[in-house]
């Protein structure tokens, strides 16, 4: 499905982006998430689904919410 492919095109560039915000590198994210490096490259790159449960943990260690990793929004404060 050609929807949820950019939609995960997306994820994996805003996930890259926090990643390079925090001067981390892709190998330093797979650890902390607790995956192989392949794997963590395919869902940078937009290629695998990421579980609602593995987003979380991946919003967390980035310092972020889920919201903004799947639509890009801030929360309201």
């Amino acid at each position: 499905d050609d929807n949820k492919k950019v939609f995960l095109k997306h994820l994996g560039r805003r996930i890259r982006l926090c990643r390079e915000n925090m001067s981390m590198s892709q190998e330093t994210l797979a650890k902390m998430w607790d995956i192989n490096r392949n794997h963590q490259l395919k869902d940078g790159s937009g290629i695998n689904d990421i579980p609602q449960s593995t987003l979380k943990q991946i919003a967390d260690i980035l310092h972020t919410t889920p919201t903004f990793l799947i639509d890009g929004k801030t929360p309201e404060p």
